[in-house]
């Protein structure tokens, strides 16, 4: 999303906004479902890089349709965290992250919170025991190791290529689960994008700003809350009870209060903490 759009959607009264959403998500949602079927044509065809390219940039995608869901469960009064969230539409990491959340099944707001800070780490320590190697930001290189090759430098200083082919041998034919995608669909298909189904998801929600506490039960409670305020409307569509249960799995906390950025860590610092520890094991 560019800045001057950006800032143009922050102007929009809430009518104007949910109109705007509305005719946004399925545009973005049929674009991610369009990417999807080249990716199943090219695991059907046996080119399994390809799929894996094809469902990351699908999966990207989708992503949008739940920030923009979070758009609209962001109290308007919070005027710099809407536009924060607004900023997430074209943001690789914000996405990175919509995209994973709606796979995790954590039991309350903190845990996902420690888990999307990790997440946010320019670089991080891992391996076996915790601390063997040293590895960019998990999210974006993922991301970039599918898509690119690339020239790195290993933990000993020497210099080596990194290919997808490497994600090739390793994860062989498997490709993760589109979940973004399927719960794009789900909300679409149930009623839950419409605008004036918007309206209904913004009174309820807005009212909401859930702390490290918020249980998982709290949530999936309150997307049953607004399931039968959009049943008691007529607003959702015929398939909308047997979509409920990927809406109720997937659809995951707020994350419009959640900080997303980047977070800078220093190199020297972990790489002591990492010799710290080889000490310990000598």
């Amino acid at each position: 999303m560019r800045q001057k759009a950006s800032k143009q959607i922050c102007t929009l009264n809430d009518k104007d906004l949910f109109s705007f959403i509305a005719e946004g998500i399925p545009l973005i949602f049929q674009n991610s479902a369009l990417i999807e079927e080249g990716a199943q044509s090219l695991l059907t065809a046996g080119n399994i890089r390809g799929a894996r390219i094809l469902r990351a940039v699908s999966q990207e995608e989708a992503a949008k349709c739940l920030i923009l869901m979070d758009v609209v469960r962001c109290p308007r009064n919070e005027n710099r965290q809407f536009s924060i969230q607004l900023s997430r539409f074209s943001d690789h990491l914000a996405k990175g992250i919509y995209a994973l959340s709606s796979t995790w099944e954590s039991g309350n707001l903190g845990m996902a919170s420690s888990n999307i800070e990790s997440l946010c780490k320019e670089h991080y320590l891992d391996g076996p025991n915790g601390y063997d190697w040293m590895f960019p930001n998990e999210v974006t290189s993922e991301r970039e190791n599918v898509l690119y090759v690339d020239c790195i430098e290993n933990d000993d200083g020497t210099l080596d290529w990194l290919s997808p082919e490497r994600i090739d041998k390793v994860y062989e034919s498997f490709l993760p689960d589109p979940t973004a995608l399927d719960l794009s669909q789900a909300l679409i298909e149930s009623g839950f994008c419409s605008s004036n189904a918007l309206e209904i998801i913004a009174k309820r929600w807005r009212n909401i700003c859930p702390d490290d506490k918020y249980h998982r039960s709290s949530l999936e409670a309150e997307i049953d809350n607004t399931y039968h305020d959009l049943d008691k409307a007529k607003l959702l569509k015929s398939e909308s009870e047997s979509l409920l249960p990927i809406i109720r799995h997937h659809w995951f906390f707020p994350l419009w209060h959640i900080d997303l950025k980047k977070i800078t860590v220093d190199v020297a610092e972990l790489r002591k903490e990492q010799e710290n520890w080889l000490m310990r094991q000598a």
